[in-house]
């Protein structure tokens, strides 16, 4: 690409509207906008990061909703360094080593060498082919509990900003979260539309569990596509409670 074309593409992106303020914060220009929008309509009190990994969504909204309470939880050890760094940097983000699902106890968990395609679900053969580099696999155990119980024991309050992204467990977390769905204002969920993990939820029964419980699909946020046609492999889905307009 010439030189022309990238002082081409640079310009567009300053004239983005977000962009220089979402650059000083170290916030992805999407996820920066989202926010915004949100706080444009409703004070979110409480973040909750479900599949944190090593912080990178909390952090972003420790940044955008320096008021708000940010729950952050992951249960691979391999994790917890670089999220207690995210914590000693943010204070309002608090670290919690565990699993989310519609049940508590102990379960078995695939930790992969790729730690973000780490899942309470057994890998299928399709995310190997797309993602060679997330072949090697090993069982752990790793506590798991309910979304309600730990938001009841914490006294949090709504209105909530829910992220989901535990590799298509995500209805399982949101059986065990119906009570804290009733103070969330938006939630927003990895959806897979490829078969990656046995057993994991689609975008329809999302969805559908979602609109039970009075929220409605806003857009899609980030996508993954493959070439040539550009088939949709998974993306964030964003879902907001009847009665929110957004802009």
């Amino acid at each position: 690409m010439s030189l022309a074309s990238e002082l081409r593409k640079c310009a567009d992106r300053l004239d983005v509207p977000g962009f220089a303020e979402a650059r000083r914060r170290r916030v992805p220009l999407d996820l920066f906008r989202l926010f915004e929008r949100v706080r444009a309509l409703t004070g979110i009190q409480t973040v909750f990061d479900v599949g944190a990994n090593r912080g990178q969504f909390a952090r972003a909204a420790a940044v955008c909703f320096p008021k708000a309470a940010v729950h952050a939880f992951e249960p691979l050890a391999v994790c917890q360094e670089q999220l207690r760094q995210t914590a000693a940097a943010n204070p309002q983000v608090q670290i919690h080593p565990l699993a989310l699902g519609d049940s508590p106890g102990t379960v078995e968990m695939f930790q992969n060498d790729y730690a973000p395609s780490s899942s309470l679900l057994p890998m299928e053969e399709r995310h190997r082919e797309l993602w060679p580099h997330t072949a090697g696999t090993k069982k752990i155990s790793v506590p798991l509990d309910t979304l309600d119980h730990v938001a009841a024991k914490l006294g949090t309050r709504g209105p909530a900003f829910l992220k989901l992204d535990v590799q298509g467990f995500e209805l399982h977390v949101l059986r065990g979260a119906t009570s804290t769905l009733r103070e969330t204002a938006v939630v927003m969920s990895e959806v897979l539309f490829e078969n990656l993990y046995a057993g994991q939820a689609d975008f329809r029964a999302l969805a559908n569990f979602l609109a039970e419980h009075g929220f409605r699909f806003l857009e899609f946020a980030e996508e993954r596509r493959l070439p040539p046609l550009g088939r949709l492999v998974y993306a964030d889905a964003v879902f907001v409670k009847e009665g929110l307009k957004f802009p």
